[in-house]
């Protein structure tokens, strides 16, 4: 383990865990009570997917440190299929488990799930240790300065952010990394929060010219006047970044060359590698930019400083093609808009002569270049062989001068001579021996030359065959872009002209509407004028008609009166009855009048409430039709786009009726379970069937019905029969209710509940002798009960249950009557209210 911690870092973690440990065990740092990643098994499941989403690599690392076990060195392929699921099993049977605990709290080694009380927090307290010794233990792993390129955070990450701190000098790609794709308006607003939060920290302002602060959701709202004031304090931003290094910005077009991000990158790089050395010292120009280059001694700066230059080379070339595509827009590739070939072919043309002329002048160039290192070479190597020639001619002059001046002087200058030959053959080999480091040097300049330039012809070639590879692939992305965009273009158009069409036919059929609607209006006016008129005629007539009879009337009454009263036999009883008929008939006259009028009054208030029913009715007619017609359009559209996955569903359901096996079914499958129910000695086994059996009847019918007619409710109120007050029993208790809650929605079923022996009595006695959840099912379950007549019967002729209920609702009134005097625990008052309601309800049923 020494290739991932040192010794210091060893002891610190050990350090800190032994205090983490102390705390743990005293008390002061524990788990909740009934912790749920020990009871829960979704908790569970949710911590293991966790867990691996660390790299299996780090993973193994951590898990070696705190379990121990050779097996879990990292060796070979990390990554795959067969590495996760071993580590998912370290995790489930070892990381999240104590067999020793599990030993030394169980009631009985034979029963698995049952422990003494304590165990649960004694494991959640093992728990917390092993993950805050995983956490101190790849947190120093990963944040060592002296870590390998190989095991750091650019080689692979392992991903939390919890292991790191923003002031680390080594961060998780996590921490650096936006929300993608910002499909909706959360992560938009996350995205801007921090790109917001990296501009407060780099020192741009977040505020707008009046003061207001700028935040994320007004970025990710699309606010103009804000975002237009943050793009302002980053352009001044950037101009004050730039102005130190002597590029002056004048507007966007000067971002276009690149050298504005060249000073960026500089500027941060220094920032981050925490360098203070001043902006003036030791400059030097990249690319005709000045940035800083600094003499790094330790590995980690060189190849920080050998990736910087990487990525301006890489910001360079990416300049320089955009200033290109942007000073030559008619060469642009985001040209998507069809030109016609007659224009498109003279541009060909001259573009392949241009290219081949560029690629004859740089053959030639380099021919040129060749000759010239050879006669620079061959002239370097004549001239050092010329004033090698000359000095060789000086010495044998000199030798011939000596000779002659020793043979003059005699056997007394002869010492002298000796030394002065010396001296002269010692001259003549240190020039012999500069003349042929001079070779040498040249040769071997040559010779790197060479190899320099076959490493310099390979490189173009790799890079010419880039260029044709990016070139057809970016013909092949600007080819499926255009498609797209047809095939968009076209479902809009087609989409477009639908809803051009529908608005067409909506208008037409609103103006037929209105036609109608004005034409009717216009009937029902000439026929209300016309029986206005007939009415009048008919009144009018009826008036001449009445006064025609009234006044003949009046001409025979005057005739006759004037016989009577000239005759002879006019008595005086002839004043009276006249008057008195007289009044009588107007009566008679006034009387047909007014009901003249009402039936009129009457027939007319009908016939608009026939009228108003008649158009009523119409319109819901015409409503269902056009409701219908949308139906059957959308169905029809509907089925149109999921026609593939209908019929792949289609087959794939086929294909799986053919092989399905009968004894797999899950009818038979609940068939099998219940009839070994009884027969299971496991609790475990137990709770899982009636688990099952609960989930099966709560969403199928059929299962219900299946289950009745394999005695399920006898067999179901034997086990609650059996049951004891212990926690895994009174689980077990609970899915059993919950089952006969099930099968008593249905009202066939229900009577035979009702009609099974002894079934009312154990429901009762459930809910007497429950307190929680078993409480509330059984209490549906009589509901339920009480809703047929015969159960209701049945629960009336047992005197006992209605005393024993009685008696527990006038219980739980004294206790809600204590809780309100006393102040209670607000969690258990309600439930004793709850379960008061219940009761009450349940006993109101019996007695009606």
């Amino acid at each position: 383990m020494r290739v991932y911690l040192n010794l210091a870092s060893c002891k610190e973690i050990f350090k800190v865990m032994t205090q983490v440990t102390k705390n743990i065990d005293e008390g002061r740092l524990k788990m909740k009570a009934h912790c749920p990643i020990v009871t829960d098994f979704g908790m569970k499941e949710k911590v293991i997917r966790i867990l691996l989403c660390y790299n299996p690599l780090w993973l193994r690392i951590g898990l070696y440190i705190i379990l121990g076990g050779e097996s879990l060195l990292p060796n070979g392929d990390a990554e795959s299929d067969q590495d996760i699921a071993f580590l998912k099993l370290v995790i489930e049977r070892q990381f999240l488990s104590h067999e020793g605990l599990a030993k030394a709290y169980a009631y009985n080694k034979k029963v698995e799930g049952l422990y003494r009380p304590g165990y649960y927090e004694s494991l959640g307290n093992v728990i917390l240790k092993r993950f805050l010794l995983l956490v101190l233990a790849l947190d120093r792993a990963k944040s060592q300065s002296s870590l390998p390129l190989k095991y750091g955070i650019d080689g692979l990450d392992g991903g939390s952010p919890l292991l790191f701190s923003l002031q680390s000098s080594i961060k998780s790609s996590s921490q650096m990394k936006l929300v993608v794709p910002a499909d909706t308006m959360k992560k938009n607003v996350a995205n801007c929060g921090i790109a917001l939060q990296y501009l407060k920290q780099s020192g741009v302002p977040l505020k707008d010219e009046d003061g207001m602060t700028i935040e994320a959701d007004d970025v990710a709202c699309g606010d103009k006047e804000l975002t237009l004031s943050l793009l302002w304090n980053m352009f001044l931003y950037l101009q004050a970044i730039c102005n130190s290094y002597g590029l002056k910005i004048d507007n966007l077009d000067s971002l276009i060359d690149g050298k504005a991000i060249w000073c960026l990158l500089d500027y941060y790089f220094r920032t981050e590698l925490h360098h203070s050395c001043p902006l003036k010292s030791q400059c030097h120009y990249f690319v005709g930019v000045p940035c800083m280059s600094f003499g790094y001694e330790e590995e980690y700066a060189l190849e920080a400083a050998n990736r910087f230059k990487a990525i301006q080379a890489w910001w360079q070339s990416m300049a320089e093609k955009d200033f290109k595509s942007i000073s030559n827009p008619q060469n642009s590739a985001l040209d998507v808009f069809p030109i016609s070939k007659s224009e498109n072919k003279p541009k060909r043309d001259d573009a392949a002569c241009l290219i081949q002329s560029h690629y004859r002048g740089m053959i030639e160039r380099r021919k040129f270049l060749k000759i010239m290192d050879a006669v620079s070479l061959l002239q370097s190597a004549t001239r050092a062989w010329l004033v090698v020639r000359q000095k060789m001619l000086l010495p044998r002059s000199f030798v011939t001068e000596v000779d002659e001046f020793l043979c003059g002087r005699g056997k007394s200058s002869e010492t002298y001579g000796r030394y002065l030959l010396l001296i002269f053959y010692r001259h003549n080999f240190v020039k012999l021996r500069r003349s042929v480091l001079l070779i040498q040097q040249a040769a071997r300049k040559w010779i790197s030359q060479k190899c320099q330039r076959k490493e310099m012809s390979s490189t173009i070639l790799r890079t010419k065959a880039a260029t044709q590879i990016q070139l057809a692939w970016r013909n092949v992305c600007l080819r499926n872009s255009l498609n797209y965009k047809c095939c968009a273009a076209i479902k809009i158009q087609s989409y477009v002209r639908g809803w051009f069409l529908r608005r067409e036919y909506l208008n037409q059929k609103q103006a037929a509407l209105t036609i109608q609607s004005n034409f009717q209006r216009l009937r029902c006016r000439r026929l209300k004028q016309r029986a206005e008129i007939t009415l009048k005629s008919a009144i009018i007539i009826q008036c001449y008609a009445r006064r025609w009879l009234c006044q003949r009337w009046y001409s025979r009454c005057y005739q006759l009166i004037v016989q009577i009263q000239t005759s002879s036999g006019y008595s005086q009883n002839s004043k009276i009855k006249i008057p008195l008929s007289s009044i009588l008939r107007l009566q008679r006259w006034w009387r047909r009048v007014l009901l003249q009028r009402l039936r009129s009054k009457s027939a007319i208030f009908i016939q608009s409430y026939a009228r108003g029913w008649i158009a009523k009715r119409k319109a819901a007619r015409e409503r269902d039709r056009v409701v219908l017609i949308q139906s059957y359009w959308k169905g029809y559209l509907t089925r149109k786009e999921s026609r593939a996955q209908v019929v792949d569903l289609r087959l794939r359901v086929q294909k799986a009726a053919k092989n399905v096996d009968d004894n797999m079914r899950l009818i038979n499958r609940l068939k099998a379970a219940l009839s070994e129910l009884l027969n299971i000695r496991s609790v475990t086994s137990i709770l899982h069937t009636c688990a099952t059996l609960d989930m099966a009847t709560r969403h199928s019918q059929k299962c219900c019905e299946k289950l009745v007619e394999a005695g399920a409710i006898d067999k179901l109120l034997k086990l609650i029969r059996s049951m004891t007050r212990s926690i895994p029993d009174q689980e077990v208790l609970k899915h059993a209710l919950s089952t006969l809650r099930n099968l008593a929605r249905y009202a066939e079923l229900l009577d035979v509940l009702i009609d099974s022996h002894g079934s009312i009595e154990i429901i009762f006695f459930e809910l007497l002798r429950n307190k929680e959840d078993g409480f509330f099912i059984a209490s549906e379950l009589l509901k339920k009960i009480c809703t047929r007549d015969k159960g209701a019967e049945g629960l009336r002729k047992s005197p006992s249950l209605l005393k024993r209920l009685n008696g527990l609702v006038e219980e739980l009134t004294r206790r809600v009557h204590n809780d309100k005097r006393n102040g209670r625990v607000i969690a258990a008052k309600e439930n004793t209210e709850r379960r008061l309601k219940e009761a009450a309800q349940l006993l109101k049923l019996m007695v009606c």
